[in-house]
């Protein structure tokens, strides 16, 4: 049996060339330390893990071959890049294995090519968004030429496109013959996987196909997806018999849900999917919430704001959306004054917005997270405020029970959390300031199903304490049932904005943001046209 210490317990699992395999299961389950055990990063204390026949306990040479052959990409790209132009990105592997120099060349001109990112050598790595700096840290281990990928939530915080680009790379990695393990909470990841794998408290609780998952409630259940209008469109046509490979966007589902006769049951589904936050906009006092007036941000190279206005109402939630590139992040900073505005000015209940006024959620935990032990880290901000040791105390123990992190994590570092547990922690610290507003850019980036519930819950919950509320995200489709109205830029401006009802209505303002529609509207649309 596993002990509450045992990160993993028992686990056995294999991989062939060429086989893709997911692994799920909830924040905490052991999917990061069974990712970091495939390439060696660590060795088990029991048991043992081969490659090609390698021992990556073996120490010494053997330890560097095993990890030679498993390329291994993590969540944020930012944690395994080492330089300052792109093409001295990808060649950093191959010079240190001691390839002639034609070799290298060939070598990263290949990886870049198989990454999207061709005519990118000479861009600094600075320069790069998101989504390129992840596929970038794909190429420099591509370039590595290894048998097995093995990837750690790595499209966690990618937009839409961003992440259909690295689903297109592995899927061309495994038809070359790289066996690849996929750790996600993202049920689009699954739908072309060989197998699945689900963790719970370290075991292998579940195995099987994605078929198979999709039609187990038990299974779905263990494995702690969000249970998102696409999980349950997946999960209806799968159980008609459909290919999951098959279902992958609206139009294909669309065919694939009138080929077997389940147009009926996918509008029910749609029709159990509405909005439930307030229908009109806006709903508070005027100038009262957190509002930005004629915002504008240049950069050296480029204007990344340029004259925004919002208002977003005590009581409301605003979801902000975008393209990569498009000024989200910029405008939430603005928002919680940890950037001054070149033009325009931010106010929260109608006062100047100074740093602290305004809780604000990093898009990597990690950045707010720096002291020894959980419930030091949480309990600094208030301190910081001027609080005695006692009610400072006293304010994290209240923060950290609201969002849920059990007391025998309090003493850790937060630094050995999972990535879900940080997010919490990180949170917590936010909210034992008790701030008037709030500004949350991706905050559930590494959360699993539940916690993506629990915190929806939570930022209603706080919104209806007469809070205003930004959240920042890429998925429209996660949050169109938490917010209240939804604001979509383009090029530093506001493209589109509106009430939570017309953004799931269709994809017309989508189209004018230049991004994906969210699956509902995109469905809406279709079945409303016949």
């Amino acid at each position: 049996a596993a002990s509450r210490t045992m990160a993993l317990a028992g686990v056995t699992l294999a991989v062939s060339p060429g086989e893709h395999v997911c692994v799920l299961g909830g924040n905490g389950s052991g999917k990061s330390t069974l990712a970091r055990l495939c390439n060696g990063s660590i060795v088990p204390s029991r048991g043992s893990v081969t490659v090609e026949g390698i021992d990556t306990g073996g120490g010494g040479r053997s330890r560097d071959e095993a990890a030679h052959l498993v390329g291994f990409v993590r969540q944020d790209p930012t944690d395994q890049l080492v330089s300052s132009s792109v093409f001295d990105e990808v060649a950093f592997g191959p010079m240190n294995l001691g390839l002639a120099e034609g070799e290298v060349r060939g070598r990263v001109a290949g990886a870049l090519g198989a990454c999207g990112l061709a005519g990118y050598e000479r861009r600094g790595v600075g320069e790069l968004s998101g989504g390129e700096l992840q596929r970038l840290a794909i190429a420099g281990v591509l370039a590595m030429e290894p048998a097995y990928l093995v990837l750690d939530e790595a499209c966690a915080h990618l937009d839409g496109p961003s992440r259909a680009a690295v689903r297109s790379l592995l899927g061309d990695a495994a038809a070359a013959g790289r066996g690849i393990v996929e750790v996600t909470h993202d049920v689009d990841d699954i739908l072309h996987a060989d197998r699945v794998v689900v963790l719970e408290a370290g075991e292998v609780t579940w195995s099987g196909t994605p078929q198979a998952l999709l039609c187990s409630d038990e299974a779905i259940s263990a494995s702690r997806l969000p249970s998102d209008l696409r999980l349950r469109c997946y999960s209806l046509l799968a159980r008609h018999g459909a290919d999951p490979a098959a279902l992958d966007g609206a139009g294909p589902l669309l065919r694939e849900a009138r080929r077997l006769g389940a147009l009926d049951r996918l509008r029910g589904l749609l029709r159990g999917d509405g909005p439930t936050g307030r229908a009109g906009f806006p709903s508070g006092e005027s100038g009262q919430g957190l509002r930005l007036d004629g915002v504008t941000v240049d950069f050296e190279e480029c204007r990344a704001l340029d004259g925004v206005s919002l208002d977003v109402p005590p009581g409301d939630v605003m979801l902000v959306a975008g393209p990569s590139g498009s000024g989200k992040t910029t405008l939430a900073r603005v928002a919680a004054a940890l950037l001054a505005p070149d033009g325009g000015t931010a106010s929260a209940s109608g006062s100047p917005v100074v740093p602290g006024r305004v809780g604000f959620s990093f898009q990597r935990s990690v950045d707010q997270l720096f002291c020894d032990t959980v419930i030091d880290d949480v309990s600094f901000g208030p301190s910081n405020l001027g609080l005695g040791p006692e009610k400072a105390r006293e304010a994290a123990v209240g923060a950290l029970g609201r969002l849920g992190v059990p007391e025998g994590l309090w003493g850790r570092s937060p630094f050995a959390l999972s990535g879900g547990q940080a997010r919490r922690v990180a949170l917590a610290g936010i909210l034992a300031l008790d701030p008037p507003a709030l500004v949350l850019d991706e905050p559930t980036a590494g959360l699993d199903g539940s916690g993506r519930r629990f915190l929806h819950a939570l930022v209603r919950g706080l919104a209806e304490e007469g809070r205003p509320v930004m959240v920042v995200s890429h998925d429209v489709d996660e949050w169109v049932e938490v917010a209240d109205e939804v604001v979509l830029l383009r090029g530093g401006r506001v493209a589109w904005r509106g009430p939570v009802a017309q953004a799931v209505a269709g994809v017309r303002p989508y189209r004018a943001a230049g991004i994906e529609p969210p699956l509902a509207a995109s469905l809406r649309e279709a079945l409303a046209g016949g």
